[in-house]
């Protein structure tokens, strides 16, 4: 149940990019690993929802607390956008586009959503969840959860 590229190559990162990319990596891996727990496959949701939190940008935070704040960070954010609208992909910046337009960053429209380009070390040029986005996942749920899911959210 291991996505092909993480079969062949266990140990790539996931794809993070451009904003579309780590959009895209973060709620194919979020689905998976929904779709694993669903039929009872724990640790292979567990799998799917380490590869979905290193989308979030959690060096803000203690270290010894980033596995859990990860994982309900990513759940919160798995929810949010299951409820909210979003652009077509081809709106979403992809690689070309960040290289063209020198992008840094990109919200979410109409929300407060943000994937931003990180440096730090051997992560230089990931565009992760902005740590704001990470804090603030937990209101964002909170201000949706009444929402009905988006047709095809799992």
């Amino acid at each position: 149940m291991v996505g092909a590229a993480q079969a062949v190559h266990p140990l790539a990162p996931p794809d993070t990019s451009s904003p579309r990319a780590t959009l895209n990596t973060f709620l194919n891996e979020m689905n998976k690993a929904v779709e694993a727990y669903q039929a009872g496959h724990r640790d292979q949701a567990f799998a799917f929802l380490q590869l979905a939190e290193r989308c979030l940008n959690l060096d803000a935070e203690p270290p010894a607390i980033r596995p859990v704040l990860g994982m309900y960070a990513a759940l919160y954010l798995k929810e949010t956008l299951d409820r909210v609208d979003f652009p077509s992909p081809d709106e979403i910046p992809d690689a070309k586009d960040v290289e063209a337009r020198k992008l840094t960053s990109w919200t979410l429209p109409y929300t407060e959503i943000t994937i931003a380009a990180f440096k730090n070390g051997n992560t230089e040029g990931r565009f992760l969840f902005s740590p704001e986005t990470v804090k603030g996942s937990e209101g964002f749920y909170n201000k949706v959860k009444t929402l009905p899911y988006k047709p095809g959210a799992e």
